[in-house]
């Protein structure tokens, strides 16, 4: 398990943000669209949220708790980060991919990930990036996966001889849990305590530098629908920059902590 304190952690990694949205802008069009996966969308309301009990509608649930389920959610943005050190400053680059066609978002991210792999099996010695990223563990890994098996059919062009997963995702899934090769932030501000904290309560804590708020999964997905159709461009900046401003949030936050 990489050291979030080790001081020279941060020119190995590779920072990483995804950002998505709902695939559909309400429960009814969901349900219209696409009623099969609609009919477990109500399974898991049931089951999990106890819509019933609630009396809450299943349309609300989709709002509120559905962004936070992959497989109702599209990608829309990936953002990824790197650092490298010149004349004693550091110096980051910051990329994003952008595209209201999730296959391609998501291909162009696995020839990303796919280009590192091949990078690192001509260096010696042979290693990966640290993957770092506020949440990764629990939404960005999984839902970059999950994506790859959903579009697995028209994702060949990219498959390499390691297979059709990016050797560094796959190293996430099968590695040991002590030496998986991730930070997630949202676990290492923990300190062993229990309390898990937003990335923006950090920053404000912290006093991290940022231009936007970053907003919730549920906001983000409610603003991209409202607005979009009148304003697409505009929309997909939104979640550009929402991607890379938690990049670079991340980025500051792990700088801060190796230097202790």
């Amino acid at each position: 398990m990489p050291n979030i304190f080790d001081r020279a952690i941060i020119y190995n990694s590779l920072f990483i943000s995804v950002k998505g949205v709902l695939k559909y802008p309400d429960a009814q069009t969901f349900k219209t669209e696409n009623p099969s996966l609609y009919k477990r969308w109500e399974q898991i309301s049931i089951q999990k949220f106890k819509v019933n009990d609630l009396n809450v509608g299943f349309d609300v649930m989709y709002r509120d708790s559905a962004p936070y389920h992959h497989e109702f959610v599209k990608i829309i943005a990936i953002s990824y980060g790197t650092l490298t050190s010149e004349n004693g400053k550091l110096v980051r680059e910051i990329k994003s991919i952008a595209d209201i066609d999730e296959l391609s978002v998501i291909k162009q991210f696995v020839q990303v990930l796919n280009d590192l792999a091949h990078d690192s099996q001509a260096s010696l010695p042979r290693y990966l990036h640290t993957l770092i990223g506020h949440g990764i563990v629990g939404f960005d890994i999984p839902i970059l996966i999950k994506k790859i098996l959903e579009h697995r059919k028209s994702l060949i062009d990219v498959k390499t001889d390691q297979g059709l997963i990016p050797k560094i995702l796959k190293e996430c899934v099968i590695a040991k849990p002590w030496d998986v090769n991730v930070i997630d932030t949202l676990n290492s501000y923990k300190f062993n305590g229990n309390e898990y904290l937003s990335l923006m309560t950090i920053a404000d804590t912290l006093g991290l530098k940022y231009k936007d708020e970053l907003l919730l999964p549920q906001k983000l997905s409610e603003e991209f629908h409202t607005f979009y159709e009148a304003n697409p461009e505009s929309m997909l900046d939104m979640i550009k920059m929402q991607s890379m401003n938690q990049v670079n949030l991340c980025i500051q936050l792990v700088n801060e902590l190796r230097q202790m």
